[in-house]
């Protein structure tokens, strides 16, 4: 099932990038950083991991500060370790205790457990 996600994404995402080219006017709607975030958001590691190895612009992807905590808050802890492995965590503290508060709000406590093994320094809540 996971694989034929991925396929259907990938499909998605290079239609998208035809769409780019022939109406470039448009290409603001549509562009890897954005199909990068939204994958990872969703949840597809899978799709995620094609788009930054397959875009032209995937060695500068970094996802946005607002997608870390929704990310979080959706449990995908896969996409969190993935994330961390590739160097592209959270770089302010804010950014990790939101992302730590909204896991705990939606009860991913894998996510909040995770996160506070990995930041033994931080203290996020009781």
């Amino acid at each position: 099932m996971t694989e034929h996600k991925t396929d259907c994404l990938q499909a998605l995402f290079s239609a998208a990038q035809d769409v780019q080219r022939t109406f470039p006017e448009f290409s603001f709607f549509v562009n890897d950083d954005h199909m990068f975030v939204e994958a990872l958001k969703h949840g597809y590691l899978e799709a995620a991991k094609w788009i930054k190895q397959n875009r032209k612009n995937a060695t500068t992807m970094v996802p946005l500060p607002g997608a870390f905590p929704t990310i979080c808050a959706n449990g995908h802890l896969d996409v969190i370790q993935w994330l961390y492995q590739v160097n592209l965590q959270p770089q302010d503290m804010l950014t990790l205790w939101e992302g730590v508060n909204k896991a705990n709000q939606k009860g991913h406590q894998h996510v909040v457990q995770w996160l506070k093994q990995t930041h033994p320094e931080v203290e996020f809540f009781p």
